[in-house]
């Protein structure tokens, strides 16, 4: 290691806060990963060192610093603390995220981010000044020329055979290119610059790509006391609104193709589609047959499918969600790849990798791979791949199993028959179920890496979104594994013209970031056979009035509408790509809420971009969300249920979230408030919900304001038999 760090020891994070300040000149400019990756102890003491001393400077550069959400009115607080409590117990905050939230970062305190956690940052002045917009796969490079001298990273550790090893576990993302990048530029100006990690084994130890060798960083840091519970993103309830958005979604993937999806209730409806596709057909088919979803949307017949998964998918993902556990559970994630070009054409053609035989050596010697007079690189080629035996060797040109000997290492009729005979594996080796290049999720799913069996984990590659996200760099291998690809994302707006809005609003504040959307979206329209797919819901309520997310125009972009494709609402699919900016207009209109599409159309008109004469098809005059609780109500709760995947909050918290959200809908509308208030509420009423009144500490009213709260709770709570 250099810079002779990792020969002191450091009593405390805060003694080797104030080295790295003294070997970087008071001026550290550092990188620290996307989500759970963050050494967050370590930055809090680099930041707690900045903050005593005015003369040191800090810039840290980041995305995704996940946070305790803030409650801000009483009733809120009431319901989720005691869950917060349970949710976050133990697990150590950012303190630069919760001044930055309150805009009182220090002078000497810069935090650059290129993606928030969605909404957070809205009103944080220095943050949206600080705003880095760049692709994923940008992100290393940017970080370079923005002269960071210090990456820090939460990494975990496994002893194997007696020696410890190392993994980046939940983010290779970055991390793998800017330390090669950055050891270039040390060669190239010699100025000092410096990795170090911080060790937790709360984090799984993921193979492959993420596991590195103990000289990769400068200095680890291990400190069995500062091993810590990690972030967890609860599940979030999927509305019937959302189901159909994700079955609609799921009727487009192809059998034996390529899913990328990302986190939050649209992929988690993804998931469940693609379940209940596979593993409950027959209801999934009448569900298509009573929206007559194959008639009105012609794309699923060209570009979908409908059967359960014989081939199955692989995962192709930036962002390794909780939703690819289920898939593979499920029986849909089991399409496995390879990371060796003739290896993947050999797959593709359609040899068995399940059944080795002497076809894939000549297969192999055809595509070039192999010579046809076996070297040493080839016997160590064909072992590592498991097509020979671990014991086959090549001695003086001879190839050897045990006493079984074939006199030449030449590819003929005989040594074929010598190799089905003595050689042959039984198995094609390192296949990847899954490439990814960071995750964040719940308990249960971290579980599910810490305890699942190393040879299904071995399927798993955490590795660079220069290569998740990109076909740049292996692209003739890439382009053999991403078959029949399909990049499932969500966005916030539609303009009528095709451009997506996803990351920020029209006066230039950021919700979020571009993060990998754009990538995925490029790589569609590179791929042969994919698609890109966005996802949005037709409308959304902005204090308490209902608004339209497809619009003639906005003032900001995230994709922009020579990149369109494909576009996915509740009321269904508009196939975009390829189309003329009348024919945009009309594919948008047919999945609109038709409480908009009359303005819509208007506006169209009045700026040519319609005829006159325009009529919207009659299959598009029922896009209302009483069209979608029939469809839903029609189709049963038990395929499409609030929470598929199970719920971190307890069934009285799942009752009194739902009563919150119906009053807060009510709270701008006077008349629904005041039967509330006045009127009598009944004796069974209270009896019926003593629970919930105990649960959000209102079974007993102590002041005025108490009371309210309790009336107005009681009024949105379902009577027994609804719940």
């Amino acid at each position: 290691m250099s810079n002779a760090l990792s020969a002191h020891h450091y009593n405390d994070l805060l003694e080797l806060a104030d080295d790295l300040y003294r070997r970087l000149d008071g001026h550290i400019i550092m990188g620290i990963p996307i989500g759970i990756g963050k050494a967050t102890q370590l930055v809090n003491a680099l930041y707690h060192q900045a903050k005593r001393n005015p003369d040191y400077r800090l810039d840290i550069h980041t995305a995704l610093s996940l946070s305790r959400p803030e409650l801000k009115t009483d009733l809120e607080k009431r319901l989720l603390e005691p869950f917060f409590d349970r949710q976050f117990k133990d697990v150590p905050e950012l303190d630069y995220t919760k001044d930055a939230k309150h805009n009182c970062l220090p002078g000497n305190v810069n935090i650059i981010e290129f993606y928030f956690k969605p909404g957070e940052m809205l009103h944080a002045a220095k943050s949206q000044q600080n705003v880095l917009s760049a692709n994923y796969t940008h992100v290393a490079r940017d970080m370079v020329d923005r002269q960071v001298n210090l990456v820090t990273q939460m990494i975990s550790k496994k002893q194997i055979d007696g020696t410890w090893r190392y993994s980046l576990s939940s983010n290779p993302d970055v991390t793998l290119d800017l330390q090669r990048l950055m050891r270039k530029k040390n060669i190239e100006d010699g100025k000092t610059r410096l990795l170090i990690a911080q060790v937790n084994t709360e984090l799984p130890f993921m193979p492959n790509d993420a596991e590195i060798k103990p000289d990769f960083f400068d200095y680890i840091h291990d400190d069995p006391k500062l091993y810590s519970p990690l972030f967890c993103t609860p599940h979030q309830p999927i509305s019937p609104v959302d189901h159909m958005i994700g079955f609609y979604t799921s009727a487009l993937v192809k059998d034996g193709g390529t899913l990328q999806i990302g986190i939050g209730s649209l992929g988690d409806a993804v998931v469940n589609a693609l379940l209940v596709r596979h593993n409950q057909n027959s209801d999934y088919r009448q569900l298509l047959e009573n929206t007559d979803a194959s008639e009105k949307f012609p794309i699923l017949n060209s570009e979908g499918g409908f059967s359960p998964f014989t081939t199955g998918l692989y995962g192709n993902t930036e962002m390794l969600v909780p939703g690819y556990i289920e898939l593979i559970k499920g029986g849909v994630l089991k399409r496995r790849v390879y990371d060796d070009l003739a290896i993947q054409k050999c797959v593709n053609s359609g040899l068995d990798p399940e059944k080795p035989s002497t076809e894939w050596i000549t297969t192999l010697q055809k595509l070039g791979a192999i010579q046809s007079i076996l070297t040493q690189t080839d016997v160590n080629y064909l072992k590592h791949w498991g097509l020979f035996k671990s014991d086959v060797t090549l001695e003086h040109g001879e190839l050897r199993q045990g006493e079984n000997v074939n006199s030449t290492a030449q590819i003929n009729a005989d040594t074929l028959q010598w190799i089905e005979s003595h050689a042959l594996g039984s198995v094609i080796q390192h296949p990847t179920l899954i490439h990814a290049g960071f995750f964040v999720g719940n308990h249960y799913f971290y579980q599910d890496l810490h305890q699942m069996p190393a040879d299904q984990l071995a399927e798993f590659n955490m590795t660079s979104v220069s290569f998740t996200n990109q076909l740049h760099g292996d692209e003739m291998l890439k382009l053999e594994q991403r078959h029949h690809a399909r990049f499932i994302n969500a966005c916030m707006k539609m303009t009528l013209s095709g451009a997506a809005v996803s990351d920020g609003l029209a006066d230039g504040k950021v919700v979020s970031g571009v993060g990998g959307q754009f990538n995925f979206v490029s790589m569609a329209h590179d791929i042969p056979n994919a698609r890109s797919i966005l996802m949005m819901r037709a409308s959304r309520k902005k204090a308490n009035k209902l608004i339209s997310n497809i619009v003639f125009n906005y003032g900001h972009i995230t994709i922009p509408r020579h990149m369109r494709d494909v576009v996915i609402t509740e009321y269904g699919i508009a196939d975009l790509r390829g189309k003329n900016d009348q024919e945009i207009i009309h594919e948008l209109l047919k999945v609109a809420d038709s409480r908009f599409q009359p303005a819509l159309i208007k506006q169209a008109q009045r700026t040519g971009k319609l005829p006159l004469d325009y009529q919207l098809p009659e299959s598009a005059h029922n896009n209302t969300p009483e069209a979608i609780s029939d469809i839903m109500a029609a189709t049963g709760q038990q395929l499409f249920p609030t929470f598929p995947f199970g719920k971190e909050l307890t069934d009285e918290e799942v009752v009194i979230g739902g009563a919150l959200r119906r009053l807060q809908a009510n709270l701008s509308k006077v008349w629904p408030l005041l039967p509330a208030i006045l009127l009598p509420t009944s004796k069974r009423k209270i009896e019926d919900n003593r629970r919930y009144l105990a649960r959000m500490r209102l079974d007993t009213a102590h002041s005025p304001k108490e009371w309210l709260f309790r009336k107005l709770l009681l009024s949105v709570l379902p009577t027994a038999s609804k719940r």
